[in-house]
């Protein structure tokens, strides 16, 4: 609330575009360009912030328990369709303390769960492939029962 931990801001759109690219290097620069558009807002002063929230920086006073988190999954009845990219972020985002191994378990927990790998995608696995994606939750929704 303070604004100590604000989101950076970016000299030019051409900046927020190659930060798109550095942490998702298969994405093309036309394509980050129009992103970058959509992501960030331009200041008065001719910078540009991503359009985020930096309370996704806080860590959490909750703790997170794993063995919680699967105990309410084991609650969650509705078809769920979780599509996972084939680059394992995780190790990069956890720093190796978790596994894709352990988090696929983890997912296990949910009792009507129909998984997809998308190849040659990363954790924007819908900019790396969209068309992928879409298709994936397009035969998702069609299938009878996974909507009310």
């Amino acid at each position: 609330h303070r604004g100590e931990i604000g989101l950076k801001k970016y000299e030019s759109l051409d900046a927020v575009a190659q930060r798109l690219r550095k942490t998702n290097p298969r994405l093309d620069t036309d394509k980050a360009l129009w992103l970058a558009e959509h992501w960030a807002h331009k200041h008065t002063d001719g910078t540009w912030q991503i359009l985020g929230d930096d309370a996704h920086k806080i860590v959490g006073a909750q703790l997170y328990r794993a063995d919680e988190a699967q105990e309410v999954f084991k609650q969650i009845t509705a078809p769920t369709l979780w599509i996972d990219a084939a680059d394992d972020s995780l190790s990069r985002f956890w720093g190796g303390q978790l596994t894709q191994a352990a988090h696929q378990e983890r997912l296990q927990a949910l009792a009507n769960l129909t998984m997809a790998r998308v190849e040659d995608a990363g954790h924007m696995l819908h900019h790396d492939q969209p068309e992928v994606v879409a298709r994936l939750m397009e035969n998702f929704l069609a299938t009878p029962g996974n909507i009310a």
